[in-house]
Parts: structure tokens; C-alpha cells; sequence
């Protein structure tokens, strides 16, 4: 006899949502979604868990999350849990908790204060996610911006080369990340859009352009799927600086690269067409209003505006930046380029974030957390490079200032992180 042709529960559902969407019309979408939420389980196989950090500071926000909301309930394979780390200014809490509240989908975890990076989101809703999750080897996290919209093919197409990847419930599964491949920003600053189908016509009016992340410069968080297991070890062993810097993507991203003694791989989703499995997402899996990597309700206010980098300036590095200059060897008469001196402050901040990137690139979790002194002198290096780039081809002398600085920044960080340099 061959296989029974019964529908599991998820197709059940499915049905149930299709046939009375068409009974009740559009107006009663929203519980539909509810419905299929409700109707998605996590079967231990292969679960997909969305983390979406949220900050609302004003209106603007509040809009952005619900537009990502909305993307979120309209696909075609949901996700198994929708989890909110957020925080909110007084003003604008009842609003958002009303949010939640429209959105039945969401687990919403509230923060005690904004979080700084998103892997502290991430390991604020931990504990939440081990009560509904456990220790399940199937339960992967998909990220996102509260801003962003998805295709409604996102979660699928992931689930898609999840599975096809060979990636089950078993602990010794080696892929620990899956890349999407395709996202959509803005050429130009414009008015915010509100579905995937203004992401669609905007590609094409020629008023957005795709672009692959594997041709840009960096992996970004939400381009990944990312095994639940790898992510709580990181956040496990990771000290809280790294955890709450900025840019504490780059050490996870390192950290998965060394994961378990194989080493992690990483499966490259691309997104699905016509020929494969029937379904179609346009090319693109993710859209956000940012141009040149500022959001674009800000790009027209800082375009022209050269003050407004120095409030992202903090004190240690006009510290540091005066430090520099009252160690700078000038000619008699000779007198310091006021330009140069409105720049250091901004060239010092940059300076130490190229030495806190380069060593959360290479963090690892490893026994002695010890970086050698080639280590430190190759660093110091590429740091130097950069440093007589932003200046044109040439430190203003002597360049034993600027070395000394660079070493000097380098340890500091490295404690921060709690690694050590070798003497």
C-alpha cells in the first residue's frame, strides 16, 4: 500500500486559514495569521524562531516595527515563535504594548534598559527561550531589524535550505548558520514603504537596487539563520563587553566560523523560483531604508551637515585626541591645520573602533584567550596603513606617536574583552 495521503496539522491549518479568508474577506486577515500561528508547533525537526530588537523612542519607531509585524504575519511558511526584546521611552510604552497586543503573535520580553548591541537582545531573551524551546538541536534563530520588511517567501526559503542542507535534529550536525542571499535598500531617500509589494515596484521604478551579501564587505546579523545551540554557547562564554559592544555580530560570526572541533559551515541560500518547488521571492529576501548605511529618515538631515558626527564622539577619545596633538613635533613658527584639529577628535574615535573590530573579528573562546605578539604587530600594522590612509599618505610626525597610540588602544581593548597580550 503506498503512503497515507492525510495532511498533517500545519496543511490542516493552511486550508482552514485559505478557505475562511475567502468567506470573510480581508478585513479578517489578522486573525487568520493568528490562527496559523497558533496552528505552528515546534516539532523538534526544524524550528524557526525570530528575534526582532526593538527600540521605540518616538512614533517613527512604533511605525517601523508594525510594518515589520505585518511582513512577519503574511508569510507563506510562519515562523515557530516571534520573540521581542524591546525597551521604550515612557512616552511611547502604551503604545507599543498595544502593538503587542494587536500582534498576538509576538512573545514580547521587555528590557530594563536599551540594549547596545543585538546580541545583548539576544541574551536578554534567553532565559525565555530555553522555557519554550529546551535544549532542542532543531530550533534555529532567524534575525531582524524592527524596521525592515521581509518577502513573504523569507522564513520558507530558509526552512528550505535548512532542509535541504541535510540539517535535522541531530547534535552532530556541523552547519551552524544559513546566509540569505539577496536584500533590497533604497537608492535614493524617500517615503517608507509598507509591504512587499511597494519593495517590488519601487526595484521596479528604479528607485531601489538589490544587493548580495556575499558582495558586500561584512555579514550582517540579519542575513543569518543561526543554530539556537551555538548562540546560547557563544553568549555563555562571551564576557558581557562583548556581548554589549556594538559590533558584538563580528565575535559570533568568528565564533561559529570555529564552532565545535570541524569548524562551523555555513549553508548559502539563495531564494527560490519558479522551477523550484513552485515558489517565488522575486530575488530579494529582505528590505530596509538605509542608503549608504544611514537610515533614510536621517540621510537628508546629515547630508551637508559635517557637525553632526562630533555628538557620536565620546570624551576618552577628545581625551586622546588632545593626548596626540601636545605630542606632535612642530617646526619653530609652525602651527597646527585648524581642519586637522576639528578631525582628530573623529579620526581617534575611528581609529579605536578599527582596533576593537579587528580584535571582535578574531575573538574566540579559547582556554587562554592569549594574543601573540605577531598578532599584536600585525594588527598594529593594518591599523597604521589605515590611519596614513585617512591622512592621506602620510602621519604628521613623529610616527612613533601614532604607534604607540595604536599599542596602547590595542591592550586597553584587549582587556575590555578579557584577552590577554603576550609580553
Amino acid at each position: 500500500m503506498g503512503k497515507s495521503s492525510k495532511p498533517g496539522a500545519s496543511e490542516v491549518t493552511e486550508r482552514i486559514a485559505v478557505d475562511f479568508g475567502a468567506a470573510v474577506g480581508v478585513k479578517k486577515l489578522r486573525l487568520l495569521n493568528v490562527l496559523r500561528f497558533k496552528g505552528s508547533s515546534m516539532n523538534g525537526v526544524l524550528s524557526v524562531i525570530c528575534v526582532l530588537p526593538c527600540k521605540v523612542s518616538r512614533t517613527e519607531d512604533l511605525v517601523g516595527l508594525k510594518r515589520c509585524l505585518g511582513s512577519i504575519a503574511m508569510q507563506s511558511s510562519l515562523p515557530d515563535l516571534v520573540l521581542v526584546p524591546w525597551f521604550a521611552e515612557q512616552a511611547m510604552r502604551a503604545a507599543l504594548i498595544a502593538v503587542f497586543t494587536e500582534h498576538e503573535f509576538t512573545v514580547p520580553v521587555e528590557m530594563p534598559q536599551a540594549a547596545t548591541s543585538s546580541m545583548a537582545a539576544v541574551a536578554a531573551g534567553l532565559e525565555v527561550l530555553k522555557e519554550k524551546v529546551g535544549k532542542q538541536q532543531g530550533a534555529w534563530l532567524l534575525f531582524s531589524e524592527q524596521a525592515a520588511i521581509w518577502h513573504p517567501h523569507r522564513v520558507a526559503t530558509y526552512r528550505h535550505y535548512l532542509l535541504r542542507g541535510g540539517v535535522i535534529a541531530a547534535a552532530g550536525a556541523d552547519v551552524v548558520s544559513c546566509v540569505g542571499a539577496q536584500y533590497v535598500q533604497p537608492t535614493i531617500p524617500g517615503e517608507p514603504l509598507s509591504s512587499a509589494a511597494d519593495v517590488n515596484r519601487l526595484l521596479e521604478s528604479g528607485g531601489a537596487r538589490k544587493v548580495s551579501c556575499f558582495q558586500s564587505s561584512k555579514e550582517e546579523l540579519w542575513q543569518c539563520c543561526v543554530r539556537l545551540s551555538a548562540v546560547c554557547d557563544f553568549c555563555r562564554v562571551a564576557p558581557k563587553s562583548v556581548i554589549d559592544h556594538p559590533h558584538s555580530d563580528r565575535a559570533l560570526f568568528n565564533f561559529l566560523r570555529t564552532y565545535r572541533s570541524a569548524g562551523g559551515r555555513t549553508l548559502n541560500a539563495a531564494w527560490w523560483s519558479h522551477d523550484q518547488d513552485s515558489l517565488d521571492a522575486g530575488s530579494w529576501l529582505y528590505y530596509f531604508d538605509w542608503v549608504d548605511g544611514l537610515p533614510n529618515q536621517l540621510y537628508g538631515g546629515l547630508l551637508g551637515n559635517a557637525s553632526e558626527p562630533s555628538t557620536l564622539i565620546e570624551e576618552r577619545d577628545r581625551q586622546l585626541s588632545s593626548d596626540i596633538l601636545s605630542r606632535l613635533t612642530l617646526q619653530p613658527g609652525q602651527r597646527v591645520d585648524r581642519n586637522f584639529v576639528t578631525e582628530l577628535p573623529l579620526q581617534t574615535m575611528s581609529l579605536r573602533h578599527n582596533i576593537e573590530l579587528w580584535l571582535l573579528n578574531t575573538w574566540q573562546a579559547t582556554a587562554s584567550k592569549a594574543l601573540t605578539r605577531t598578532q599584536v604587530e600585525e594588527a598594529t600594522g593594518f591599523v597604521m596603513q589605515l590611519l596614513r590612509k585617512a591622512f592621506g599618505g602620510r602621519l604628521p610626525p613623529p610616527e612613533d606617536v601614532w604607534r604607540s597610540t595604536v599599542v596602547a588602544l590595542f591592550k586597553a581593548a584587549a582587556k575590555e574583552f578579557e584577552l590577554c597580550v603576550e609580553r
